[in-house]
């Protein structure tokens, strides 16, 4: 197919390393409108060290209706989630599953046994293994997924018309094919580029052409236009000699030279100077004036310590310490006197006593000491030593550096009164004696004598050169070496020039067949069946599921689009551009998320199983029925499997599920110790609705009377135990069916609402029903095991035939206050 493709365009294309394309058959086409496979989670065995879900357990579902896994926080619940999840199409896509952190670290280990279009199968994972189950059809939500969704971000849509799969994967075999080409183009290198031509060369229009053909016949042509003959490659080897004999060459260089030993000879004046009379008097006088305030210094710093009994005057201490008596004296004790105070009567900055007329002159002198007259003094006259000296050495280090200018001198005696100089200043780095300076004198001289009239010879030439020089006839001779040069570059790769402008021609032809491989039809394809399967019906969808879930005020819409040949969908407030995550509350941000999660069910065919931890968290009383009411209603379709830890959701599924006739299956996920995740077949007690627990009374009943026909019960106290067990048990079901029948949900164990809406149901409560009520739970009373009373005690223990009329005495009463409402 790229090679088809290339053919057209004019380009052949070779097939040495041809790509790999898995067909397109006939029977994509075929299979559009085709419903995907139906897949229906039977269960999940969690084989070994899947969090700490005890090994072995296993964790089933019904085929039908719906089923309820249900268990505290902690039970192992969220493990089980954990396995389906990364198994299934969910929002938040799959993640680690952790093996036991408690226990000796193991590979995680689970098995799925699942019906795919009605045949079972079973599936084994293991977490070193790639080889997950992937169970796209079943669709999963969590808190993680409703995050997920209302997040601001885009999110790819989750399901794919079988038709628009079809073209998505002609589009990607379209792209295939441009990428082969391209791979063929990317290939095909030319051998010489710009950085291969000589620097001067590189501006050439005779090589900028032929870098740039694309035309074998083309680049033939200049390259053979190009051809040389002796005569031309005599004129080659003769234009540099022309070129650098002409004045208008040759004056760069004397005035560059000349300039270099001007800047040689003003070096050594710069030294002749340090070693004249008026310099070394100044230097003389330096050292005098120096030694002189030496002396001076020494002087002041014996007199403030001969005017003092105590050790230590004069050093850095004790100047800290007469400056802070300055502060304190200018700043507090006499702001308006000058420090030191030392009249008559003064009192003394440090100690506060009245100053002796020797202390007060001790005082003026330690302040003309802190002052440091001469100190200063000192300090100046060894600066202005010490700058003559760095004149004289910096002026050698100069004549130094210019040792390598002295190849340039044409004079032999030039050069040799440079070295003789340069010989004597070898060592020498500080201020020398008179006789030495004298010596460096006539050196000095010398030297600058013979750099003069080289200086005066250079001027001469320099003149000459000006007069003289054609800059015309110049750039006439270096614009035709130039051509030369070029001419016979391109001869010499002449053969490599022309086999790269035939590989530019090819390239040029590949890129025009990749342009043919273009997707922008297949994309407006998709778009538009995109938007009449997916688009529109999920928009539509989504308005439907806010209703039925009654958020149908919340201020949000469905938008998509379609990027890289992908359907993308994000649920974003009206009227703003705020993520919806950023002003909606939890709950509503959970029911709006809900809303999309069912719409993409609505828009999915098939019936395979939908999974749903933990939908209700965050809902109020309102939002939470009328999930359930939303999840029965899907689970009237398909399989359904909830997890919660709610018991009263439970109750509500239960209700719902029994009001529509849709099957309900139960399972309790609990703890033992530090094991986790194991599985009953049945709701725990607390979390049954009253309807259940008839009927598990009525099922323990029947119990009881198979074990006494067996003969089980060894005494008829055993029986009278057994008997008081399940009189508890119908002592709770009286006190939830006052709560949840005869005040109809009003007010519910563990609910902070009351349901004010629902009192109008509450006026057909008779004395009757409170007779009832009252009679059998007083009777359930007196023969629960909490209650050890003997004055209250019935006069004889009920029998297996009283206990399954008492439990007909709650059903019957239920049924008709259900009935009259």
């Amino acid at each position: 197919m790229a090679a088809a493709a290339c053919e057209e365009a004019g380009a052949n294309l070779k097939a040495e390393e041809p790509i790999t394309l898995a067909p397109y058959e006939q029977s994509d086409l075929a299979s559009v409108g085709i419903t995907s496979r139906e897949v229906v989670l039977k269960s999940i065995t969690a084989v070994n060290s899947v969090n700490a879900i005890k090994p072995g357990s296993e964790l089933r579902f019904s085929s039908t209706g719906l089923t309820v896994i249900y268990g505290n926080n902690g039970s192992g619940k969220s493990g089980y989630s954990r396995i389906i999840r990364n198994a299934s199409t969910s929002r938040s896509g799959p993640k680690n599953i952790l093996s036991n952190v408690f226990e000796e670290k193991a590979v995680p280990s689970a098995s799925f046994k699942a019906t795919v279009n009605g045949h079972p199968n079973t599936f084994v994972w293991q977490a070193d293994n790639d080889g997950y189950p992937i169970f796209p059809e079943i669709s999963f939500f969590d808190s993680n997924c409703a995050s997920q969704e209302i997040s601001g971000r885009d999110n790819e849509v989750l399901y794919t018309p079988r038709i628009i799969g079809s073209l998505t994967r002609f589009s990607r075999l379209v792209s295939d094919v441009a990428n082969r080409i391209q791979l063929a183009s990317d290939q095909i290198k030319a051998v010489i580029g710009v950085s291969a031509v000589p620097v001067d060369l590189r501006d050439s229009k005779r090589i900028t052409d032929l870098l740039a053909s694309k035309d074998e016949a083309e680049a033939t042509r200049l390259a053979s236009a190009a051809a040389m003959d002796q005569k031309d490659k005599d004129r080659l080897l003769k234009l540099p000699q022309l070129i650098a004999s002409d004045p208008s060459t040759l004056l760069p260089t004397l005035t560059r030279r000349r300039n270099e030993l001007a800047t040689m000879r003003n070096q050594l004046v710069g030294l002749y100077k340090c070693c004249q009379a008026d310099f070394i008097q100044s230097y003389a006088r330096a050292q005098v004036e120096e030694s002189g305030a030496e002396k001076a210094a020494t002087a002041a710093r014996d007199l403030v310590r001969s005017s003092s009994m105590l050790d230590g005057v004069g050093n850095d201490v004790w100047k800290t310490l007469w400056e802070a008596a300055r502060a304190y004296s200018d700043n507090v004790a006499f702001p308006k006197e000058k420090f030191p105070i030392a009249h008559q009567g003064a009192l003394c900055p440090l100690c506060q006593q009245p100053l002796s007329e020797e202390a007060s002159a001790r005082m003026n002198t330690f302040e003309e000491y802190v002052r440091g007259a001469a100190e200063a003094n000192l300090t100046n006259k060894r600066y202005a030593l010490k700058k003559l000296v760095k004149q004289f050495t910096d002026a050698v280090a100069s004549v130094k550096t210019g040792r390598s200018a002295v190849g340039m001198l044409n004079e032999a005696s030039a050069r040799e009164s440079m070295d003789r100089l340069l010989r004597r200043l070898e060592g020498i780095d500080a201020m020398q004696e008179e006789q030495v300076l004298a010596e460096l004198s006539v050196l000095t001289e010398e030297a600058g004598k013979s750099i003069r009239a080289e200086i005066v010879n250079l001027d001469a030439k320099i003149k000459a050169a000006t007069e003289s020089k054609n800059p015309e006839k110049v750039a006439q001779l270096k614009e035709e070496l130039v051509d030369l040069k070029c001419r016979s570059w391109v001869a010499d790769n002449k053969e490599i020039l022309v086999s790269d402008a035939a590989k530019r021609a090819k390239k040029e032809r590949l890129a025009a067949a990749i342009g043919t491989c273009n997707t922008r039809s297949i994309s407006n394809l998709v778009s538009a069946v995109s938007k009449m399967e997916i688009v529109e019906r999920m928009q539509e969808s989504f308005t439907y599921e806010l209703g039925r879930l009654r958020a149908d005020k919340q201020p949000v819409s469905l938008t998509t689009h379609v990027k890289t040949g992908r359907q993308y969908q994000q649920i974003a407030l009206e009227g703003t551009r705020e993520a919806a995550r950023n002003v909606l509350s939890e709950g509503e941000q959970k029911i709006v998320a809900l809303a999309g999660f069912f719409a993409l069910l609505d828009v999915t065919p098939g019936k395979s199983t939908v999974v749903l931890d933990d939908p209700i968290t965050s809902l109020d009383h309102l939002w939470r029925k009328a999930v359930a009411k939303r999840i029965v209603e899907e689970a009237a379709i398909r399989p359904v499997v909830v997890f919660t830890h709610e018991p009263v959701f439970c109750n509500e599924l239960s209700d719902l599920s029994l009001a529509r006739d849709v099957p309900i299956a139960y399972r309790t996920v609990s703890r033992r110790g530090t094991s986790t995740g194991i599985v009953i077949e049945d709701l725990e007690w607390e979390a049954r609705s009253v309807n259940e627990r008839i009927k598990a009374l009525r099922n323990e009943a029947v119990a009881l009377r198979q074990r006494e026909k067996a003969g089980d019960f060894r005494t008829d106290s055993e029986l009278d135990e057994e008997l008081r067990h399940c009189y508890s048990k119908l002592r709770s079901t009286w006190e939830r069916a006052v709560e949840a029948v005869l005040l109809a949900g009003v007010v519910e164990r563990g609910a902070r609402q009351v349901h004010t809406q629902k009192l109008k149901q509450l006026i057909d409560i008779s004395e009757e029903d409170i007779r009832t009520v009252d009679d059998n739970m007083s009777k359930c009373s007196l023969l629960t095991e909490a209650h050890d009373d003997p004055l209250t005690a019935p006069d004889a223990m009920p029998t297996i035939k009283d206990f399954e009329d008492d439990v007909k005495v709650l059903a019957d009463w239920a049924k008709a206050v259900n009935k009259r409402r």
